[in-house]
């Protein structure tokens, strides 16, 4: 399964690491090119995704972009960004839905759909909520939060 990742932060990271683990998907995290975005992709391109916590785990040969037009469309695009920039990175990844792509919106809260609902078509649209509290469990490294 082609699997995206946009807004790679603590719950993407989560969860892209674990769909990383069935060995027919293939999953590549998108973000932005500026600041903390650029630099967790960095450290995942150079050194894997490390995932500690309850989920433990280094994810190497993850693929990382800045750029969505590079990449083919998707299976499945899972929506992980903060709220306040979901309508954002759902445009954003436009190149990476097709007609039969899935995109998952998955965040802390709920309501989000709402704020994307004239961006993709319902019958491609499925919510998640979670509520793992990934960062303040340490799920991911490289970023400033770690420890917090």
């Amino acid at each position: 399964m082609k699997i995206s990742v946009v807004g790679p932060g603590a719950i993407g990271s989560l969860f892209g690491g674990l769909l990383s683990r069935i060995s027919d998907n293939k999953v590549v995290f998108i973000g932005r090119s500026d600041g903390q975005s650029r630099f967790h992709l960095k450290k995942i391109s150079e050194e894997g995704l490390v995932l500690s916590g309850k989920t433990v785990g280094v994810f190497k040969l993850l693929e990382t972009s800045t750029n969505p037009s590079e990449i083919e469309p998707q299976d499945l695009v899972l929506i992980t960004s903060k709220t306040y920039s979901v309508r954002d990175a759902v445009k954003s990844s436009k190149p990476l839905v097709g007609k039969d792509t899935i995109v998952l919106l998955l965040q802390n809260g709920l309501g989000q759909e709402r704020l994307i609902q004239d961006l993709v078509p319902l019958r491609q649209l499925v919510r998640g909520g979670d509520f793992s509290r990934s960062i303040d469990r340490g799920f991911w490294h490289g970023s400033p939060y770690r420890g917090r």
